[in-house]
């Protein structure tokens, strides 16, 4: 008998003190969460460095990981198109949008039209919020605060954890916003040129002169019009910085700046080959400054 009762007290203490289980779709999120999440649990990286954030298909372990969880956290099943599926299928309690659906808190407002206007697949991203959110600190400040919120609703007893942790990375995060403002701002007037629309949020909330998208998403196909379209705008304006994230073939950019005096920098937006955890987001921010920083001088 006084067995039994010590397996069910253990049971319980057990229980009681397990800790929540978290997934994260992507690296720059996985790093955030994972300093929110310091002393009281390790959370999940969902996409390794080799899957696509837009497209990719699910390993049995990975639907396994979404579907055995407490709370998954996504910019917004738009973004992450391959788990769009099963993210409908879990309960809403157990999901949290970096970027929530109906929402334009986050556009791009220059882009923002008519969410119905999807005949045109190609053309996605002149009627759709811009995903790569995490690209802006401000950004990542907010979402800080309401993931913060919801993990303090699902795990009241750690509450004080969860509140100075968030207190350490709004510090941290404040100090990264004034550096790269301190490192960019001789260069505001500069006229830049990216090749998608990916970096956006970053050009924007550091208030950087954008003059032209090439294309609208990386996918699209660099037709003739688009090309000639671009060369015209780099003439015009002597834009000498031409930026595009690291799925962008070369011969792409290189199409687009040829015979001109610029830079032609490729960045990587996602940190595929930084170590996951909670120092990738600092790092990532600093090496994509320092990247748009070479590309401007």
């Amino acid at each position: 008998m006084l067995r039994i009762v010590l397996t069910f007290l253990l049971f319980l203490s057990s229980s009681v003190l397990a800790n929540i289980k978290i997934v994260a779709s992507i690296k720059p999120i996985h790093s955030i969460a994972s300093v929110i999440t310091q002393g009281v649990t390790e959370v999940d990286l969902l996409l390794n460095s080799q899957q696509s954030a837009h497209h990719f298909h699910l390993k049995p372990s990975q639907i396994s990981l979404l579907n055995n969880t407490d709370l998954v956290i996504v910019i917004n099943p738009n973004m992450e198109e391959g788990i769009s599926k099963i993210l409908t299928n879990l309960p809403k309690h157990k999901t949290l949008y970096v970027v929530e659906n109906d929402h334009d808190d986050h556009d791009d407002h220059d882009d923002h039209d008519d969410h119905d206007d999807h005949d045109d697949h190609d053309d996605h991203d002149q009627s759709s919020v811009n995903y790569h959110v995490w690209l802006d600190v401000n950004q990542m400040q907010n979402f800080a605060n309401k993931l913060t919120e919801k993990l303090i609703s699902l795990d009241p007893k750690n509450k004080t954890i969860y509140n100075n942790n968030l207190g350490v990375l709004n510090h941290d995060l404040l100090k990264l916003n004034t550096g790269i403002n301190t490192q960019l701002g001789q260069y505001q007037n500069t006229p830049i040129m990216v090749y998608s629309k990916a970096l956006q949020p970053f050009l924007k909330a550091n208030q950087l002169n954008n003059t032209h998208s090439v294309v609208d998403k990386h996918e699209q196909r660099l037709s003739v019009k688009r090309i000639l379209d671009a060369r015209k705008i780099i003439k015009n304006n002597h834009v000498k910085c031409l930026l595009s994230t690291a799925e962008i073939a070369p011969k792409r950019t290189r199409t687009v700046a040829e015979n001109f005096d610029m830079n032609n920098i490729k960045i990587d937006i996602i940190g595929s080959k930084l170590i996951k955890g909670p120092e990738l987001y600092f790092q990532l921010m600093h090496n994509i400054v320092n990247q748009v920083e070479k590309c401007l001088k």
